[in-house]
């Protein structure tokens, strides 16, 4: 009988044992998840801003002659006549193209599907990669900062607990 509770008595100090030890590590945990929650869906907001962007931009391409002409005032670094033109028109589809997947890597990520983790770091890299050809042939210091940002997002995205943030869904 004193063996039975014995073996109830260490039971039960080792249930309150694990529970005591394992409270601050799921507090952690949930801690840890808001704040990857919380930087995910920033990166998401950016990306759908960007994805907006570039659809209106694609828009403008197709249907000129509207009030979102103007965003072709504000910042014009193609010739005149761009946009009607054979290249214009293969931009505007590319540029409408983009922004429909960054649309959808948008719902991915917030869905925590792997595919849109790879869709989002692919984009990442070769913006990434563009502002350094820019900033090695132009120089400025607009450039650098780019490539400090999107160095920033990219490091962020390839953390192991980021990996496995994506692992769950791999759809």
């Amino acid at each position: 009988m004193k063996e039975t509770n014995l073996y109830a008595e260490s039971l039960k100090a080792k249930i309150l044992i694990s529970c005591y030890l394992n409270y601050p590590t799921k507090k952690l945990e949930n801690h840890q998840k808001n704040d990857t929650l919380r930087v995910l869906n920033t990166i998401a907001i950016i990306i759908f801003i960007a994805a907006l962007l570039a659809l209106i931009v694609g828009i403008t391409i197709f249907v000129p002659g509207t009030p979102l002409d103007m965003i072709w005032t504000l910042k014009n670094s193609f010739q005149i006549g761009f946009r009607s033109s054979s290249t214009g028109i293969i931009f505007g589809y590319f540029i409408v193209i983009l922004g429909l997947i960054l649309i959808s890597a948008v719902w991915g990520l917030l869905k925590r599907m792997k595919w849109a983790w790879w869709v989002v770091l692919i984009v990442f890299l070769i913006n990434g990669i563009g502002d350094v050809i820019s900033v090695v042939f132009r120089g400025g210091i607009n450039g650098i900062s780019k490539i400090i940002i999107i160095s920033a997002f990219i490091i962020y995205l390839i953390r192991p607990s980021i990996k496995k943030y994506f692992e769950k869904n791999k759809i």
